[in-house]
């Protein structure tokens, strides 16, 4: 049945659209079907791909534009949709080169375009009012594809007297050694805090390592429940607790991981995440979000949030209202692909390329990298962190006003072909684990704590320095006798063909163990690349308890796991 051009759009766009919301349903939903997908993405997924058709059908409506009014909607539609879902994991399954799997998609585009130039229209009536609709739909997803908000916050409640502000700032993917040289800023702040030269954060990836920040608990011991989008770690939250204390509570995450689905949207009256907006979501935001991965220009659509920003958003918030605050922010430059603003880079700043990136995150001990990839990639995750650190260091002055407790925290580090791994989340050694942690406290005394420490007792030290009554309260961090131990986990059912573990530190050794039986120990001090490990009978009665303690966690993780397959933790 033949439909003028922007009908013709439009009804192809909707259909695109039910396509790109069961694949994206398939992929990343977790769910049983695609009917499981919130009803709300399904809209706005259909509605964006609506959107784009019939604005396609309406710039190319008049008859002069002969067969190119097919091709138009044949690029806008189907062709998007394959060039955003279909050439990452063919280029999996095939193992061919970027530009290899573009000219097959190239190819496969002409002959649908040249399927969809034979398409026979009738003739457009009324096309300037389609032109509008389609316009002003176009603005509204802009806005939201853009991160336009407008916080909805409830009536200001008398302030909470005794109590201080809470800001805990996150620097994503930043490891320990390259923080003291790297980032002036911070170690100026660290000389006003209190400094811990040996903390270790319990997991190499993002989302356990901030729910531990955030609950407190070691993530191998937390229930996780299937949710529609996702899945969401149970228990208690450090904004859940502040805001029923009273405070007003807010985010900034600018790694995309840190959403509503993950669970970190619990306890706070405001959240920006980037890439947050279902719009997104959808094929096309996919697309956007990706260019500065491959190298292209950051978008100001559907892309990471850059430190400048977080910076600025924490800001508002910051001096808004007269309350107590607990504000949440996560910087995210250091993070491949170890984004470097414009205005850091110098005439001889030379991107490294996709190729490059693509194989350090690839490298594990049977795929050897190449030690000038590492070189290089290492040199702009460094120049990353330098510029980043501007940023941090002009929300730290802003929130260091005397009455703010201040945390800055590692959430896990990086690898640039250390013991043959490149990345983070697929190892236990110390370059994915030893994290900088600073923590100012008003009224406490600067301090350098040397000892081990880990990153989840960060959760309680918050919640007691935060009323000046408890001052006095043993702080983990602070207390030797009520620090917990310093455990780490990687769990290998989120990384396919990688084996998982456990390790422990304690004084200057590092034990690891993976889960089928195999042991390294390290003096992380002496040896802080882990090129050595330690062996012989010397160090039996050291490990034997370390390895006790290791085969506990496991257990319980074991339990964990087994009564969540049986249903009993959802």
């Amino acid at each position: 049945m033949r439909q003028s051009p922007p009908v013709a759009g439009l009804l192809l766009g909707v259909l695109v659209g039910i396509i790109d919301a069961v694949i994206l349903e398939t992929n990343f939903g977790r769910s049983q079907g695609p009917l499981a997908l919130l009803p709300f993405t399904w809209a706005v997924v259909i509605w964006t791909w609506a959107t784009t058709g019939c604005l396609t059908g309406a710039i190319f409506f008049s008859a002069r534009w002969g067969r190119l009014r097919g091709v138009a909607l044949a690029l806008s539609g189907p062709c998007l949709l394959l060039l955003g879902r279909g050439t990452t994991p063919f280029k999996a399954l095939t193992g061919l080169s970027t530009s290899q799997v573009l000219v097959i998609w190239l190819a496969v585009s002409v002959a649908i375009c040249f399927a969809f130039a034979f398409m026979r229209f009738l003739p457009a009536k009324r096309g300037w009012l389609f032109a509008t609709g389609a316009g002003l739909s176009s603005v509204v997803l802009v806005s939201l594809a853009a991160g336009v908000s407008f916080p909805v916050r409830e009536a200001m409640r008398p302030r909470v007297p005794g109590k201080h502000n809470v800001a805990l700032i996150v620097l994503d993917t930043v490891r320990y050694d390259d923080t003291v040289s790297n980032m002036p800023e911070l170690m100026a702040f660290a000389n006003r805090a209190a400094s811990f030269e040996n903390a270790w954060s319990s997991a190499p990836w993002t989302v356990p390592a901030h729910f531990a920040l955030f609950t407190g608990a070691d993530p191998w011991s937390i229930p996780f429940v299937n949710v529609s989008t996702g899945f969401q770690y149970a228990g208690p939250h450090l904004a859940e607790h502040f805001r029923s204390r009273g405070y007003d509570t807010a985010a900034v995450f600018a790694n995309p991981l840190l959403n509503e689905s993950t669970g970190f949207a619990r306890g706070f009256d405001e959240l920006t995440v980037s890439i947050q907006s279902r719009v997104c979501r959808t094929a096309i935001g996919t697309l956007l979000g990706k260019s500065v991965t491959h190298n292209g220009p950051r978008m100001p659509l559907c892309g990471w949030l850059i430190a400048p920003e977080v910076t600025s958003r924490a800001t508002v918030f910051a001096r808004r209202g007269e309350r107590p605050f607990f504000l949440a922010a996560n910087f995210m430059d250091a993070h491949d692909p170890y984004y470097v603003l414009p205005e850091c880079r110098d005439a001889s700043y030379r991107g490294v390329p996709r190729s490059h990136q693509q194989a350090l995150l690839d490298a594990h001990p049977g795929r050897a990298l190449d030690p000038r990839i590492g070189k290089r990639t290492r040199a702009q995750y460094r120049l990353a962190m330098r510029c980043m650190d501007r940023s941090v260091g002009a929300l730290l002055r802003k929130l260091d006003d005397g009455n703010t407790v201040i945390a800055v925290v590692g959430d896990h580090g990086e690898q640039f072909g250390e013991h043959g791994f490149g990345g983070h989340g697929n190892s236990l050694y110390r370059q994915v684990l030893h994290v900088p942690l600073i923590l100012k406290v008003p009224g406490r005394a600067t301090a350098h704590v040397a000892e081990p420490v880990s990153t989840t007792d960060l959760f309680s030290s918050l919640i007691r320095a935060a009323e000046p009554g408890r001052a006095r309260a043993p702080m983990p961090l602070f207390d030797p006798l009520w620090r917990r131990p310093v455990l780490s986990n990687f769990d290998q059912r989120h990384h396919r063909g990688l084996e998982g573990g456990f390790s422990v530190v304690r004084g200057d050794l590092h034990f690891m163990r993976s889960h089928p039986g195999q042991e390294n120990l390290f003096d992380y001090r002496a040896d802080p690349s882990e090129s050595s490990p330690l062996v012989g009978d010397e160090h039996r009665a050291t490990v034997s308890p370390l390895r006790d303690m290791l085969l506990r966690a496991a257990r319980l993780q074991s339990r964990r796991v087994e009564l969540d397959a049986l249903g009993y933790l959802n």
